[in-house]
């Protein structure tokens, strides 16, 4: 694949259709930390004047596809993975994003924390891993919730912006993509914390070729770890292999920044999205890579 990738001098990704993740504009050109990390592999592999290609599949034909023509990269939940059959088709590698699946309420709203829903009214799209989180969570709530669900996202925004639910229960990135469309009555929202779930996103690699999954498995780990507070020593040894550019490292810098970075950049404070760090930070601050620690 490694051979193939130079060839082509293309590195060709795939990745789940999450706001700051990976979302098109209005010039319909794909743009969030997904996008950037595929970027960043490239720029390891290739050089900075190494080209991506990246697609965010949405139907059932085009991850079916997957299988049978895997991209080089991906950018998955496991929930996806496992839903459309692609367990065995894929080497998992390091998890790139952890998404909250949360609630966002009005701003004026007295409800402070998901415990303060009982007897709310929560609109959830229909299977969604918000509504299967609210489930689990205030399913049994006293008094008990309110349950409106939806199968076009449209309908649930309006509703909720006209004031007919209380909350929105779904994934944090998507909510804080609904937040900035405010409605006719201007409407300003916020998050609750903590989380009802959390949704990992797995970075993963054909199978078949396990050692293209190792290259890009230990440069995404790499590039994440690099936040990881330093100490007077450490195990980990620096990576160093000669299917990789001498300067990687110096070169992804230059052209990306860090994973905080392109993280802040893509849907922190830098972006309109404006979600905290936690839980996409490195362990103690975050969650991500608790193992990298000695």
């Amino acid at each position: 694949m490694l051979a193939h990738i130079r060839a082509t001098k293309t590195l060709v990704c795939a990745a789940e259709a999450r706001p700051g993740f990976a979302h098109e504009d209005a010039n319909n050109e794909l743009h969030g930390l997904a996008v950037e990390l595929c970027q960043a592999v490239a720029v390891a592999v290739l050089g900075p004047n190494g080209t991506v290609e990246v697609t965010t599949p949405d139907s059932a034909k085009e991850f079916s596809e997957l299988a049978h023509q895997p991209p080089d990269l991906v950018f998955f939940s496991g929930g996806t993975f496992d839903e459309h059959h692609l367990t065995q088709s894929f080497i998992p590698g390091p998890t790139v994003f952890i998404d909250p699946v949360t609630v966002m309420v009005p701003e004026a709203s007295k409800i402070m924390q998901p415990a303060d829903l009982a007897g709310a009214t929560i609109c959830t799209m229909i299977g969604s891993t918000g509504q299967r989180a609210m489930e689990a969570s205030l399913g049994v709530a006293t008094p008990p919730i309110v349950r409106l669900t939806f199968r076009e996202e449209v309908e649930m925004l309006d509703a909720y912006n006209v004031g007919r639910c209380d909350a929105m229960a779904d994934d944090a990135s998507t909510l804080a993509g609904y937040r900035l469309t405010t409605g006719i009555n201007r409407m300003q929202s916020r998050l609750l914390a903590p989380p009802l779930a959390l949704t990992p996103v797995l970075a993963a690699t054909p199978a078949g070729d396990g050692a293209w999954a190792s290259l890009a498995g230990w440069v995404l780990h790499d590039i994440i770890s690099g936040a990881v507070p330093k100490s007077a020593w450490r195990s980990e040894a620096d990576l160093a292999t000669p299917a990789l550019r001498p300067n990687w490292r110096a070169e992804v810098g230059a052209k990306l920044g860090t994973y905080a970075d392109m993280r802040v950049r893509t849907m922190g404070d830098g972006s309109r999205l404006r979600l905290p760090v936690w839980p996409n930070a490195p362990w103690p601050e975050g969650l991500l890579l608790p193992a990298t620690i000695e």
